[in-house]
Order: C-alpha cells, then structure tokens, then sequence
C-alpha cells in the first residue's frame, strides 16, 4: 500500500509513524515548507520525498492525507479529488469557504472517499456523551458551554512557537481554528447551526498575529445554544464540555479523562478514561476506520460536508467579531 502524506510537520511525522507501525505501507512525503529537511533522515527510513504534489500523485498513491498547514489543505485537496486519490484531510478542512463547494462537487461527482481528522470523535468520552444524550438521560439537551485553554508556548515544547502555523494567519491559524474540534463537537452532539455571535481578539503579549482568545455563541437549528471558549493563554491544560438538558447534566473532562452524569437528587454515575490511554489511540482508531473506508465502504465518522460546515461556522465567528454583528448562517 502507497500512501502520500503532504505535510511533515508534527502532524504528518504522528501519521507516519503510527502508519508503519499498523501496516506494511510504503509512504511518499511531501513537504509543505521551505525549510530544509534532513532527507537522510526519511531516507534512511524508507521514506521517498516527492518534490511537488503532480509528481507525488504521479506515483499513483492508494491514498494520501493532508496534514500540511489550513490554508494549504484546499489547494492539495483539489489536485488529489481531480485525480481520484482519496483523501484523508486534517481538521480544518481551510481557513476560508474559497472553492469549498467546487471541492465538494468533485468528491460527489467522483463518489470519492473522503474524511476529515476529527479525532475527538473517536474518544470514548466523546462517545459516551453521544451515546447518553441519545438515550435521553438527561433529556431534551438545552445548553453546551465548551472550555479549550492551553498556553500557546507549551504545545509543541520542541518547537518556537512564533514560527508555528498558530501564530501566523497567513497559515490559517488562530484559536478558533486551531481548537474547531469543540466546535465540531458543539454541532454533531446538538446539530447544525442557524446563528452565531463571536468576539475574538490578540488580547495577550504573545508574539503572534492571530488571535488568542475567543468566546462563540451559537444557537443551533433546533433552539438550543452552545457557549464555546477557546484560548492560547491557560498554564494549566483545561478542556471540558458541558450539556445541559431538561433532566440532567453530563459533563465530559478531556483533560482530566472522565465523563460524569449528574441527574436530580444529586445522583451522578462517573466513567473515566480506559487506563493507558493516550493521545495516539485517537489517531490508531481515526486510521483503523479510514482502513475500513477503504476497504469495504464503511461510511466515515466525519464526512467531507460535515467538515466544511465547522469551517462555515469557525469562519463565520471571524467574521461576526470583525464586523461586531450576529451571523446568520
């Protein structure tokens, strides 16, 4: 199996290491930066480097997964969707709506398989929400209120963080962007969205030109609203979502790894993490289901129109903080 990774970075060295490590792959890469790279390095690994995606999509590739900066991945989305390769695209799917709708054309015209890197999706705690939400424990869900902090210095401890995509817009970061995955859990657990109003701004001394922090309100289809925080300053790591329903409470702790459900009474049942899990069984479960795409048409856990609404959304809070105005969208 040939698989084309565009984009080295921290990202794409995750996906290509946990690759190896789950099958006999033989990986092309594709660097998305001038940066010189060690080329002995993935050589010696028995990694071949493309120098452009035409020659890249040439090899002909089984599949290839876009893990270069946001505001590269539509521009490589394109070239694979017009060649038929399919596609697995890191969150966002862009840090624009331009030429979303053609890329989507393409991939139904061609019923390519396609999914976008969601991998909060695949958390038992994720799951455990869904799956309490639907039986109707907690009711009719009324509110989400969604808190993401982590200092921007502390993410990546072996690179400068003023030369990562998050400090520079040009490359699609930001904290909105950055954080969509509680954006993109705001909608699957409560639905699409009809309105939203954000503020956003560089509030802190970090020397970025994007913004660090930012509060979104949106009021989903059904009436119901979510109350979303993000921010690059909190020391101490801190993400947790809230539903509210009409019968209860449940509350999930990515960061300190549990699920707890309240219900009246002062009844309330916990589920914690599985012992041992980490990080990296997010991407081996998120890879294992794109196997089974492939394989035998499975249907993706995040789908290609899904992904482009969290970035309508994410898009459209810009938007609103610029423009101090609630969005319809």
């Amino acid at each position: 199996m040939k698989v084309l990774i565009i984009g080295l970075g921290s990202m794409g060295r995750r996906y290509l290491r946990l690759l190896k490590e789950m099958k006999p792959v033989e990986i092309i890469g594709l660097k998305s930066s001038r940066k010189e790279i060690d080329k002995k390095h993935y050589e010696c690994h028995g990694i071949k480097l493309a120098s452009d995606i035409h020659q890249a999509v040439g090899i002909r590739p089984d599949f290839a997964i876009i893990s270069n900066p946001t505001s590269l991945h539509v521009e490589s989305a394109l070239v694979l969707a017009e060649t038929g390769i399919p596609f697995l695209i890191e969150k966002p799917v862009s840090d624009n709506m331009d030429r979303l709708d053609v890329l989507l054309d393409i991939v139904k015209e061609k019923s390519l398989k396609v999914m976008v890197g969601f991998q909060l999706r695949q958390h038992p705690g994720y799951k455990r929400v869904k799956k309490i939400i639907k039986s109707g424990d907690i009711g009719k869900p009324l509110s989400l209120q969604g808190y993401v902090g982590q200092y921007l210095p502390d993410w990546r401890p072996n690179a400068d963080y003023k030369q990562t995509s998050s400090a520079r817009k040009d490359l699609g970061g930001g904290v909105i962007l950055d954080l969509c995955h509680e954006i993109d859990i705001a909608i699957s657990l409560l639905g699409s969205v009809a309105r939203l109003s954000c503020f956003c701004d560089h509030y802190s001394n970090l020397e970025i030109n994007t913004e660090d922090l930012a509060d979104i309100i949106l009021v989903h289809k059904d009436g119901c609203q979510s109350h979303i925080h993000l921010n690059y300053l909190e020391r101490n790591y801190a993400w947790t979502t809230r539903i509210t329903g009409d019968k209860g409470t449940v509350i999930w702790d990515y960061g300190k790894g549990f699920v707890e459900l309240t219900l009246p009474g002062d009844k309330s049942t916990r589920w914690e993490d599985p012992e041992g899990f980490e990080r990296d069984d997010l991407f081996r479960a998120q890879l294992c289901q794109w196997f089974n795409v492939l394989e035998s048409g499975m249907k993706p856990s995040v789908e290609l129109q899904e992904g482009i609404e969290v970035t309508r959304v994410a898009v459209s809070a810009k938007i609103s903080s610029q423009e101090r105005r609630y969005f319809e969208l």
